[in-house]
């Protein structure tokens, strides 16, 4: 009889796992009430002290304006591969029945308006632009926490909410608070008197992420769930472009008189040789790359000025060009955007620089080809060749008129 139970058991837990999977919806309601709503009284951003560069002094820090010469937050880009900068947010709260003992303080940050995507996507929970959420730790109201509101207000940093209009007879005023209503000199500011604390959340930006305004706000939330209006600002990610080179050299090799050479790039990242060429954007923009190369000694024919051509077809010799030697230059494997051009002067600041006329996105990375026409000379030469940046702004482009490479991580 033992046995029977045990194979009936068996078939029944058999069929139980045969039925189909069925979708049930749920439901929950999470309570919001009692008391005053909290509210946010001033904000902030700047870097880690510890990310301010050696023999740095003026407190706080940052990158992109490291003498507070103007207002509110702005950070450089490392314009290195991978990299990313910490910055933190500050924020002092308050409730009427907590004081600075909030449940929860947060910031949602969102990617500057016109970000090209993925960066304009909607996110949960914030929508379009949304980049993160940021959730804060209470520092508190001691002298340390003094210190800071006191120097981020000092630095030009700070941005202060209004008064709530329950709250305007305690604290004596109306329109926005004050660096005085936090704290002052006499001790009557409300992190001296501890009815409001400072908190703080630290994120990163990556070296990938785009330029421009990043909107912040900030929310302070009680134990009855009620939520304080947003406090906004924003900071500045500096535009910088950026590029990086896997070779240190082109070497054209022998060639014949008029008669072009190419040396092709590619790819692949850090080819062990150093060739073919590779470049990539490090910076936070669309970014275009520019070349100044001399003349590697081949010099001019007769006494006129040396002729300074630009354009997308080889020149014409001498009409165009009455150098020894023109090059020739292009991103990626399109003819469209290849680019012939004199040699530019030496030493600084170069003259004649060239523009490659296609832009590499944001963290991408493409071959560059190089050409070569020499005319007149022999023997072996040698020359200098610079690579540069020139910012794209982001625009609603696309096909060939967008940025160009495949990512480059």
């Amino acid at each position: 009889m033992k046995r029977l139970i045990g194979v009936l058991a068996a078939v029944i837990a058999v069929l139980a796992l045969a039925v189909p999977a069925m979708a049930v919806t749920t439901e929950v309601s999470v309570a919001t009430g009692g008391g005053r709503v909290p509210f946010v009284k001033v904000k902030w951003e700047q870097e880690p002290n510890s990310s301010a560069p050696t023999g740095y002094t003026n407190f706080p820090y940052e990158s992109g304006d490291p003498s507070h010469q103007t207002p509110g937050f702005q950070i450089n880009p490392p314009l290195v591969q991978l990299a990313t900068k910490p910055i933190q947010y500050y924020a002092v709260v308050a409730d009427a029945e907590e004081m600075g003992n909030l449940y929860e303080v947060y910031a949602y940050v969102f990617h500057p308006q016109g970000s090209p995507p993925p960066y304009n996507a909607d996110v949960a929970p914030g929508g379009p632009y949304f980049k993160y959420k940021v959730v804060f730790t209470k520092i508190g109201h001691d002298a340390n926490a003094k210190s800071l509101a006191i120097a981020a207000n000092n630095a030009h940093l700070t941005t202060f909410g209004p008064v709530p209009s329950f709250y305007e007879t305690e604290i004596g005023h109306n329109g926005n608070f004050t660096i005085d209503d936090i704290t002052n000199s006499l001790g009557t500011g409300e992190l001296d008197k501890g009815t409001a604390d400072l908190w703080m959340g630290q994120e990163v930006i990556d070296f990938e992420q785009p330029a421009g305004n990043y909107d912040v706000n900030v929310y302070a939330v009680d134990h009855n769930n009620n939520t304080s209006p947003a406090l906004h600002n924003q900071f500045q990610y500096v535009p910088q472009c950026g590029i990086e080179i896997d070779f240190l050299g082109v070497n054209y090799g022998g060639v014949n008189l008029n008669t072009e050479k190419t040396i092709a790039g590619d790819r692949t990242w850090d080819t062990p040789s150093g060739v073919p060429a590779t470049v990539r954007n490090i910076g936070n923009t669309w970014t275009h790359v520019t070349v100044a190369q001399d003349d590697m000694g081949f010099g001019k024919a007769g006494s006129a000025a040396g002729t300074t051509y630009q354009g997308s077809a080889a020149p014409a010799r001498p009409a165009q060009s009455n150098w020894n030697v023109y090059f020739d230059a292009r991103m990626g494997n399109d003819p469209t955007y290849e680019k012939w051009y004199d040699p530019t002067a030496k030493g600084s600041p170069l003259t004649n620089v060239v523009t490659l006329p296609n832009f590499l996105g944001l963290s991408m990375m493409e071959e560059l080809d190089f050409s070569i026409n020499v005319a007149n000379g022999s023997g072996q030469h040698t020359g200098t060749m610079v690579l540069g940046c020139a910012t794209e702004p982001f625009t609603t482009v696309a096909g060939p008129a967008g940025p160009v490479g495949i990512p480059s991580h």
